[in-house]
């Protein structure tokens, strides 16, 4: 502490730097002056006066306190958003400072009072709400068909993994079933609109009788086809297999088709009746059908004349002329038939009914000719083509019979009598066919659809008939001992013999012959001359690959023929497409190249430093070469110096590439590696501008913080490990530029600006030109409150860092 003395005033104006050693701003006062009371009275009145007190930074009204009333209230602004957010209480506005409190986070300038709320999870307009207005609901989706349950919601500004905008599932353990999915008929809502096997089901109606029509008030939908029930509703009584829609209605008084009306339209039991005007019980006209028959009807038809009572066919025949009784005839039963005798020879022709025998007229019929008397029953016949005995044959008993023959073959057709015999004629008869003289009893049977020997039988027996063989494997050639001749083929049968195997389509004679052991064209020889005959290459090694020189062809492979010829040495049995390659200058695996992925390859690491262990690098090769190595691990192939069993000394290198700097290096400060680097904790104390050349000379800078995790790690080092004094140490942390604004300048000593900070609250000050930092100033303060600009020329602890 440096302390000025002004005459028997003590005038003090303390600006700390939150350092354990106070540092103490002169007051305005000058060297040697001296502030008396009297100074403090007025001389024009005698009366004390009270000195106000105005922001200067001094105690005008000498209370022992500083500016007190008169302060100003300004609040840090490190992000520049125009909204502070630390308290400062001074005369003047501070550099970084704002007039204007309530930033929530002083580090992002997106995030203040006048900012938008934005939906991440941030409170960017600092109202202590967090995305209010802008989140959205979302709804797991256990089953991932796009479609959430309302069983568990979640308000973000995005839908999460699993969850979805909708809450429309009725079944989130299932993905089929949703309101996009169709509706099947299995007993599941699957469209999720509140009913089951809508569209898709069927009603079915339980059918008691069996008659095919269900009970309409029991029916049900159901999506299989339930025994005992049908589809078809209607039935009034499905006890009753009589009694539904489709029956016929029966006169029994019972609604048989379930239209409500009984006996309605019946045809079976149904009485027909007819209109009986005339009221003598017959019926005429349009027929009617009833179960009763009504007043005005009756069920007996046959009336023929409606209108007159006296007839009908109830009454009896009388010789009137009418048809008394109606079956059509007229007086019928009371005549007596005679018949018309024009040429008066006692025989008539046309019959004639009367009571009495009209003139002209003869008792008895059978005049054939009433204009020749000469001609009549009874008469004599005589050969004049004349029908003389009226019996209705001409010439009968005088003719002689002969037969027409127009193809004049000695055999006719029909029937011919004459007195002599007449042209085109025969004695013979039996033609089947009179307009071919080829055809007749006894002729010779060809097969051209004819019956030629006029038997009743088409092409029996012919003598131009086929002969045919049964083809059961239907290829062309039959089984000779299936011999038939007939004009066409039976169904199943060839026209060639030979078959040799009826049950096989590819053997028969001439067929291609195969190595098959079968005889495939009959000809008694088995497997000769076959066609697609296998090749057979020589296999001398015996490695099963064969050579392309001195094939066979055979149905069998001979002994030491295979059926490759693959083969590009036969006379070494490791050699063959697939085989091991090694490295022997041969191409053991017959691919046109030698020694590739020989099995028997080195891996070998390119070793650029010649230090005899390689880099990451690599080749295969069945020799090593210069330059190659077959021992990897060199984590750097530039500097001879470094390989993996190289000795670690301590030059912020790592020599012995373990992955970490100087480990058991024997450094000269306390060495702790974190992470791949390594820091020496130097305990000799020195200037900031010192500790850099001394960590320089050895290949480390004071050490840089980067992160969180690293500052807690540092301070946590420094206060519990025991080889490590909990005091402060310098770090690269610099602003040896001229101070130009709050905060500003401040750079790591490889010249990047930072971006981590751990200050102590109200540091940096430049409390008297403080351009380098320290960490661990209070010991007990909090690692992350921990920072302090400091003299560059005080000496103290100080920490180096090498990284890779």
């Amino acid at each position: 502490m440096k302390t000025f003395l002004t005459g028997a005033v003590f005038l003090a104006a303390v600006g700390c730097s939150n350092s354990s050693d106070p540092k103490i701003a002169e007051a305005s006062a000058g060297l040697g002056s001296i502030v008396s009371g009297e100074d403090l009275l007025s001389t024009d009145t005698g009366v004390i006066i009270e000195p106000e007190e105005i922001c200067d930074g001094l105690d005008n009204d000498g209370d022992g306190e500083v500016d007190e009333g008169v302060l100003s209230n300004f609040f840090v602004d490190a992000d520049g958003d125009g909204f502070g957010s630390e308290l400062i209480e001074a005369c003047d506005q501070p550099l970084g400072t704002v007039d204007i409190s309530g930033d929530c986070d002083d580090d992002n300038a997106e995030v203040n009072p006048d900012a938008s709320e934005s939906c991440n999870g941030v409170d960017d307009d600092c109202d202590d709400a967090i995305d209010e207005g802008l989140l959205n609901s979302y709804y797991v989706d256990v089953d991932g068909d796009g479609f959430g349950s309302s069983s568990e919601q979640i308000d973000a500004c995005s839908a999460p993994d699993g969850y979805v905008e909708n809450n429309e599932d009725c079944d989130d353990s299932s993905a089929i079933v949703s309101p996009d999915q169709p509706e099947l008929c299995n007993g599941t809502d699957d469209d999720c609109d509140g009913r089951i096997d809508e569209g898709v089901s069927t009603t079915f109606y339980p059918d008691e009788d069996g008659d095919g029509f269900g009970d309409t008030l029991a029916g049900f939908p159901s999506c299989g086809s339930p025994s005992g029930h049908v589809t078809i509703p209607g039935d009034c009584d499905d006890m009753d297999r009589g009694i539904n829609p489709a029956a016929i209605e029966i006169c029994d008084g019972l609604d048989q088709d379930c239209d409500g009306v009984a006996d309605d339209g019946a045809t079976i039991g149904a009485i027909e009746f007819f209109r009986d005007l005339d009221g003598d019980g017959f019926g005429a006209g349009e027929s009617f059908f009833e179960c009763t028959v009504p007043d005005g009807f009756s069920a007996t038809a046959g009336d023929c004349n409606d209108e007159n009572a006296g007839i009908s066919p109830g009454s009896e025949e009388v010789c009137n002329g009418i048809d008394d009784n109606c079956d059509t005839v007229v007086d019928e039963g009371l005549l007596i038939e005679f018949y018309v005798d024009s040429d008066g020879d006692g025989y008539g022709t046309t019959p004639l009914l009367a009571c009495e025998l009209p003139a002209g007229a003869a008792p008895e019929p059978g005049d054939c000719n009433d204009s020749r008397d000469d001609i009549y029953p009874d008469a004599e016949e005589r050969c004049d083509g004349d029908d003389n005995d009226c019996d209705g044959d001409t010439d009968e008993g005088v003719l002689t019979e002969f037969f027409v023959d127009l193809d004049a073959d000695g055999f006719g057709t029909s029937s011919v009598w004459a007195c002599e015999m007449p042209p085109s004629t025969s004695t013979e008869d039996g033609d089947c066919n009179d307009e071919r003289s080829d055809v007749y009893p006894g002729a010779e049977e060809l097969c051209d659809d004819t019956d030629n020997d006029c038997d009743d039988d088409i092409d029996e027996d012919a003598v131009d008939a086929t002969l045919w063989y049964e083809d059961i494997d239907g290829d062309a050639f039959g089984d000779i001992d299936t011999e038939v001749a007939l004009c066409d083929a039976p169904p199943g049968y060839a026209a060639e013999p030979g078959d040799c195997d009826t049950e096989r389509a590819d053997v028969y004679p001439g067929a291609d012959e195969y190595c098959d052991d079968v005889d495939n064209d009959c000809d008694g020889d088995i497997d000769e001359d076959t066609v697609s005959t296998p090749v057979w290459y020589p296999d001398d090694d015996r490695d099963t690959f064969g050579s392309a020189t001195g094939a066979v062809e055979s149905c069998d492979a001979p002994d030491g023929y295979v059926e490759n010829n693959d083969d590009c040495n036969d006379d070494d049995s490791g050699v063959y497409p697939g085989a091991t390659e090694f490295c022997d200058d041969t191409d053991n695996d017959c691919d046109g190249d030698i020694d590739e992925d020989a099995v028997d390859a080195v891996i070998a690491y390119l070793d650029e430093d010649g230090d005899g262990y390689g880099s990451s690098i690599t080749i295969t090769s069945c020799e090593l070469e210069e330059g190659w190595s077959d021992v990897a691990g060199d984590c750097d192939d530039d500097d001879d110096d470094v390989f993996p069993s190289a000795a670690e000394t301590c030059n912020g290198i790592d020599e012995n590439c373990d992955g970490q700097i100087d480990n058991d290096a024997g450094c000269p400060c306390t060495q702790y590696n974190y992470g791949s680097n390594s820091y020496m904790f130097c305990t000799a104390d020195r200037t900031w501008n010192q500790s850099k050349n001394w960590c320089r000379s050895r290949g480390y800078e004071l050490a840089t913080v980067d992160d969180s995790d690293e500052q807690y790690w540092i301070i946590t080092a420094i206060r519990t490990y025991s080889d490590i004094p909990n005091e402060s140490f310098w770090i690269g942390l610099n602003d040896r530029s001229p101070e130009s604004s709050w905060r500003s300048g401040w750079k790591w000593i490889s010249g990047a600006a930072y971006s981590y900070q751990a200050w102590r609250s109200g540091q940096p000050d430049d409390w008297g030109g403080e351009d380098c930092v320290e960490v661990n100033r209070w010991t007990w303060s909090a690692w992350w409150d921990n920072w302090n600009d400091y003299p560059c020329g005080e000496d103290i602890n100080y920490i180096c860092e090498a990284g890779p």
